[in-house]
């Protein structure tokens, strides 16, 4: 929880479940007072770091903000934040991971599944089915263009 008088953040165990907490825009506000992070819920009883869903915590308050999770027998990576193009607010942006429904094992694929990091509405923005499964735990930075450019100066 973020305390403006002091600057300082304090952290505190909000469920055993929730790991791998990340800024909102680490473009902007990497090292800068946010009230917004966004966290993996862990999946139980399995020895892979599967997680169910996506936490959006208000460090402000301490609570939930928003909570969307993949679904019965789906499972998915780390939800990575990316801002949207002109954003008018912390949170503006969309939260993108990879989710894999094993429902049948004889068939697993993957998707790519995009969602509203605002409104953590559980209907996806966006879902791209994938030829292939993607491994538990891969992640990665997405950037545009432009800071693509910027890294071949």
């Amino acid at each position: 929880m973020y305390c403006e008088e002091t600057n300082v953040v304090k952290v505190q165990m909000v469920s055993q479940w929730l790991y791998i907490p990340q800024n909102s825009n680490p473009f902007q506000h990497t090292g800068q007072p946010t009230r917004y992070t966004y966290v993996g819920e862990m999946a139980l009883n399995t020895d892979l770091p599967k997680f169910v869903g996506a936490v959006k915590m208000d460090l402000h308050t301490g609570e939930v903000a928003g909570r969307v999770t993949y679904g019965p027998k789906n499972y998915g990576g780390e939800a990575v934040f990316v801002p949207a193009r002109d954003p008018v607010s912390e949170d503006d942006g969309y939260l993108i991971t990879f989710v894999t429904d094993e429902s049948d094992p004889k068939a697993l694929t993957s998707r790519m599944v995009v969602y509203n990091a605002k409104t953590m509405d559980v209907k996806p923005v966006a879902v791209v089915k994938l030829p292939h499964r993607v491994p538990y735990g891969f992640h990665g930075l997405h950037i545009n263009e432009e800071q693509f450019q910027a890294q071949r100066k």
